[in-house]
């Protein structure tokens, strides 16, 4: 066979693109013996699909599965048990759903607020607020003093 005819036959079958013709053509090719050298990598492609071809099954695949009339009633007994199970999961998720959705809200910190009349006491209220808010922003300003060190080391400036 021509050797232009078998380049394009083998390309287009790398591109997966060859009619059942073509594809026999290049079977009969390769079973032949007589191949160029730029064909010798495809050879052995080739080669082993008809080795693989003449490989027979000693036992048919019905043969070593089993069917028993048993086993598909057990199928059918297991897919009920599961039709159950998911029915009962839905219907507890259901109630469970429509038990969060319908009870009251509550927030989780309910803080007693009264208002308070005498000046003084407002004052002291409000300064021991403010004590409490200035601990807590000390507490998470000093691990920022570190930063302001390498800041001052001006490393950083070109």
């Amino acid at each position: 066979m021509e050797k232009r005819t078998i380049d394009a036959y083998l390309e287009r079958y790398w591109e997966g693109e060859t009619s059942l013709e073509e594809e026999q053509i290049l079977r009969n090719y390769f079973r032949e013996g007589q191949i160029a050298e730029e064909h010798k990598d495809a050879e052995a492609l080739f080669s082993f699909f008809n080795s693989e071809r003449d490989i027979v099954a000693q036992k048919a695949v019905s043969e070593l599965v089993p069917q028993t009339q048993a086993s598909s009633k057990a199928k059918i007994r297991h897919f009920n048990w599961t039709r159950i199970a998911a029915s009962v999961m839905l219907v507890f998720t259901m109630l469970v759903g429509w038990n969060y959705f319908t009870s009251p809200t509550t927030t989780q910190s309910s803080v007693a607020v009264d208002e308070i009349q005498d000046p003084e006491e407002a004052y002291r209220v409000t300064m021991e607020a403010l004590a409490y808010l200035s601990n807590k922003y000390d507490k998470g300003a000093k691990p920022l003093n570190a930063i302001k060190k390498v800041n001052a080391t001006n490393i950083f400036n070109n």
